[in-house]
């Protein structure tokens, strides 16, 4: 049979071109794993802050347009979306639970006390 293809050919086809629903279940299954990662000790929030920079590297590069140059320093999206990524999970908190203090009056997160 011409048309007849081995277990190898479907691996490599799906390695090399994955469905949309195989992409969106590694970022799903990779958020959760950071989560899960965050309620140990020192080691494993590092890892998980890991698995969540590299995340949102991920989502947000796509988004991110190209820039003009300034002051003649061409600036690469890849850069753009690599300072979010490492500046993002905890500033991004931090901005979430103070407009939700304000909105609410309700402190959600007390920086004196996770220290």
């Amino acid at each position: 049979m011409p048309y007849k293809s081995s277990i190898a050919d479907w691996f490599t086809q799906l390695m090399g071109n994955p469905p949309e629903w195989m992409k969106l279940l590694f970022i799903v299954v990779l958020g959760e794993l950071a989560r899960w990662m965050y309620g140990g000790g020192r080691i494993r929030e590092r890892c998980a802050d890991a698995i969540t920079c590299v995340l949102l590297f991920y989502l947000v590069r796509p988004w991110i347009p190209q820039l003009p140059p300034v002051m003649g320093v061409k600036i690469l999206p890849g850069s753009v979306a690599i300072i979010l990524a490492l500046v993002g999970g905890s500033v991004c908190a931090g901005i979430l639970a103070w407009v939700f203090e304000m909105k609410t009056g309700i402190k959600v997160w007390d920086k004196k006390k996770d220290r």
